[in-house]
């Protein structure tokens, strides 16, 4: 019936699928590029929004944090800790936070508008570079090294501070005589790397930090600022730049493939029976048309989306790939259907209606079970996954209906026009000869038998494959190779190689006087310090409480000597005075006086150390390991932080995830077959054919050196699609 309706009146079936999809199409004058690399890609409801709202909820953030990281690296390759070269790197620094402004309602805004919490780490260089210049001078004038300063790793002394150097310096080598050089115990730094940790504020706010991020980005190119230091900037807003500047390169290579879809729809659809007479403007109609249908449809759903105040990712640019392929290939089903009935003296109305009848179901089942597969992603908890899935399956619901309408009707038009240029197909070609010989060929018992040896192969093959395949992931898969970022990452991968340090927050306290609550918290800190991905060293962890004990012991062997009835039990007392005089743990400890004027510690937090991270799967496995250790220990309620984890959280949660969706997708296709096909034996081999395809898709992935991770997700879905259609 609806074959008979379109073929009847296609004129009228055309200009309705072309005004509406005209009007979607208006709403791209509202299109918004955008991509949010970590928010975007991360589970909703994961572990480490907790985390990170537990952090804030410490350091008393009014808002959520960003981060912008600065690291500095020496032109010659030498050390970074050199006076001069130290100087340069704190004067950029200070522009970075005060001279790179943007404006906000009207006004000049810079970095030290908004409240940082890495402030520490830039006061810890001025004061190390300082000492340098100190014991530079002596040096000069030939008098001895200042005893009271002694630049050290993981710690510096500064008159008697202890200063953490942890977090700012990296790749240091220490001399081998502690002596050998006076006050300064270090031989070379590599890297020395400051990290913005700002407030986001009111979205105004947060897009004048963004934009001060990509101004520094663009203002620090390599011998722009220094002579001596070469400066890497990394933060979420230059990522999402570059992911989208990737997207946008991606255009290049849509065309190319365009042309040659172009090229291959031409010498397919064409009817070369009649010579090259038959490149005549129905023939090209029928080309363009089958092309145009899929990229009007994908084009429609951006224009919808876009008027809906939906932002276009860089993962929905790679929709009007699929749906070209999709959309093609159904144009293919009903060419062929149509070309069927050559010289059945049809009406073009009967012939529409007959070719849908054939291939209907197959163009149907094709189209229902790709928007399952993408709709089944659609409730995935990864808002650019989601995004991308609810574009595709939109855009799918839409192809379907232009390729039955538009394209349905352009076919009836050029056969309306075409009377008397049908053609028997010649039962004696060529063609037809060589598919006699392969059919043959294929039934027979060598075939079947070499058909089965190869397709153990293939399934051993990939099985192994999938076996190998580990969840990764990585920022710098998500933009060009040709990026300047690139090598920013390079450096960024060595600095996390050298170590990394987890905050890890304690919001129930050891209790002092109770010997076995401080003996299982001296537990828990020990299997911090020694699971396998720790730094080998304990003094690069930063744990207030020891230094505390330590304090508290001598304040109490000298209250000893002149009472001897006091007690020997520890005490939260002298925290007061410890943190006097040790004002880098100042941050790190949250205690009052309570009505009785006993000191109380509410909570504190301390520093972990992890070394030997490769990849961010292995920072994604390290915080696993911080987070399993913390489970072990429910009774202090403590909280593991790195400011990555909402993607190390997507990194562990993808195989899970896809594996999901493919499952789920796999059995209702499976069923929906079962409705088209009913015939167990027929659905079990298609099955079986499903199943095969994404197991070798998915093992020669893992060949060719891709990870389970997010985009290699959307590869299996779209694969799961595509297998049906086969």
């Amino acid at each position: 019936m609806l074959g008979l309706a379109i073929g009847t009146h296609p004129l009228r079936y055309l200009s309705v699928t072309l005004v509406a999809s005209l009007l979607l199409l208006g709403g791209l004058y509202k299109i918004k590029l955008s991509d949010d690399v970590r928010a975007g890609y991360s589970k909703e409801g994961s572990r480490s929004i907790g985390e990170r709202n537990t952090y804030c909820e410490f350091f008393n953030c009014s808002s959520p944090v960003y981060a912008t990281t600065i690291v500095g690296t020496a032109f010659d390759g030498r050390s970074m800790i050199r006076q001069k070269h130290l100087e340069d790197f704190l004067v950029v620094v200070g522009l970075a936070l005060n001279n790179v402004t943007t404006v906000v309602r009207g006004y000049p805004f810079a970095l030290n508008n908004v409240t940082n919490h890495a402030s520490l780490s830039l006061q810890v260089l001025r004061l190390f570079l300082d000492g340098v210049k100190e014991q530079n001078e002596r040096e000069a004038s030939g008098l001895e090294h200042n005893p009271h300063i002694i630049l050290d790793y993981p710690f510096t002394h500064y008159y008697g501070q202890k200063i953490p150097m942890w977090n700012s310096l990296y790749g240091v080598t220490r001399t081998a005589n502690e002596n050998a050089t006076g006050g300064n115990r270090l031989e070379r730094v590599e890297y020395i790397s400051v990290v913005f940790l700002v407030e986001r504020g009111d979205e105004e706010t947060f897009n004048a930090v963004k934009r001060i991020e990509v101004l520094l980005f663009d203002l620090l190119t390599p011998g722009h600022q220094s002579d001596l230091v070469k400066f890497e900037v990394l933060g979420d807003e230059v990522v999402n730049r570059e992911v989208l500047r990737g997207a946008r390169g991606s255009v290049f290579y849509f065309l190319i493939g365009l042309v040659l879809l172009i090229i291959f729809v031409t010498v397919t659809v064409v009817d070369w029976r009649l010579g090259f007479g038959a490149l005549n403007r129905f023939s090209l109609l029928l080309v363009s048309t089958s092309i145009f249908s899929p990229l009007l449809a994908a084009t429609a759903v951006f224009g919808l989306l876009s008027a809906l105040g939906q932002p276009v990712n860089s993962m929905m640019c790679v929709m009007p790939f699929l749906l070209l392929g999709i959309g093609v290939d159904d144009a293919f089903l009903m060419i062929y259907g149509w070309r069927k009935l050559d010289g059945s003296g049809l009406t073009p109305a009967e012939r529409l209606s007959r070719t849908l009848q054939d291939v209907g179901p197959s163009i149907t089942i094709t189209s229902l079970t790709n928007v399952l597969a993408f709709s089944v992603g659609a409730v995935s908890s990864s808002p650019a996954i989601r995004a991308f899935c609810i574009c595709t399956t939109m855009a799918l619901v839409l192809d379907f209906i232009l390729e039955i309408a538009l394209f349905g009707a352009v076919v009836a038009v050029t056969c309306s026009e075409r009377h008397g240029t049908d053609f028997v197909p010649v039962k004696n070609s060529c063609t037809h000869r060589f598919l006699r010989v392969y059919c043959k060929l294929l039934v027979s018992w060598p075939v079947r038998l070499g058909t089965v040896v190869f397709l153990v192969a293939l399934w051993s093959v990939s099985t192994m494959g999938v076996l190998k395949l580990e969840s990764k992931f990585s920022p710098d898969k998500t933009f060009d190779t040709r990026s300047r970022l690139v090598e920013s990452f390079a450096v960024l991968k060595q600095v996390y190689t050298d170590h990394e340090n987890t905050l890890v927050i304690v919001n129930r306290p050891p209790r002092m006087e109770d010997e076995e609550d401080v003996a299982l918290f001296r537990a828990a800190v020990h299997d911090m310090r020694t699971f396998s991905g720790a730094c080998s060293s304990a003094s690069l962890t930063s744990v207030w409480l020891e230094d505390y004990i330590l304090f508290d012991k001598e304040v109490r062997d000298s209250v000893a000597l002149f009472s001897p009835n006091n007690t020997d039990r520890l005490s939260y007392d002298n925290v007061p005075e410890f943190l006097e005089t040790n004002t880098a743990y100042n941050h790190m400890v949250h205690w009052y006086l309570d009505d009785d004027g006993v000191v109380v510690v509410k909570s504190f937090s301390m520093y972990m150390c992890g070394s030997g991270s490769q990849s961010w799967a292995d920072r994604a496995h390290q915080l696993s390991e911080y987070r399993a250790i913390v489970d072990r220990y429910p009774s202090f309620n403590m909280s593991a932080f790195l400011f990555d984890s909402t993607i190390f959280d997507m990194i562990l949660s993808t195989a899970s995830v896809t594996l999901q969706s493919t499952i789920v997708t796999l059995v209702s296709m499976v069923i929906i077959c079962l409705l088209f096909i009913p015939h167990f034996g027929y659905v079990a081999v298609a099955t079986g054919s499903i199943v095969s395809m994404i197991l070798a898709v998915v093992g020669f992935l893992s060949w060719w050196n891709c990870d389970m991770d997010i985009i290699t997700m959307v590869d299996i879905l779209m694969a799961v699609g595509f297998t049906v259609d086969f």
